[in-house]
């Protein structure tokens, strides 16, 4: 697999099982209510409608609201914002790639400490 074939097989499982369960919650627990109200495998409940409405409208709600958050996080539409500086002082924190990184005392800058190699 490619590295663009992973990407898109990381996005389709998760939305895909997740899709598949609240599909089958609302479902199934639509068509258990609805065929033992019918078979009266249950206490005949006037309410059945309602239970139903309440049943999909429960799957279909946590559906959309796990959908926005995945989507969400996917594509972020604020990230975060450094300046050389800071990327500089994260980079040498980080990764050890400067020579000299000791932090600074007495006011002095802490990125003028810090040279890249």
């Amino acid at each position: 697999f490619s590295s663009r074939d992973f990407d898109a097989m990381s996005i389709a499982l998760p939305f895909a099982v997740l899709t598949i369960f609240w599909l089958a919650f609302g479902g199934l627990g639509s068509f258990i209510v609805f065929c033992g109200n019918k078979k009266r495998l249950f206490r005949t409940d006037p309410n059945t409608g309602v239970i139903i409405t309440m049943l999909v409208l429960t799957s279909v709600c946590c559906w959309l609201f796990w959908f926005l958050c995945f989507m969400a996080q996917l594509n972020p539409m604020i990230g975060p914002t450094l300046t050389p500086k800071t990327a500089a002082i994260i980079s040498c924190q980080w990764h050890s790639d400067c020579l000299q990184c000791a932090p600074s005392y007495g006011g002095q800058d802490i990125a003028s400490n810090c040279t890249l190699t």
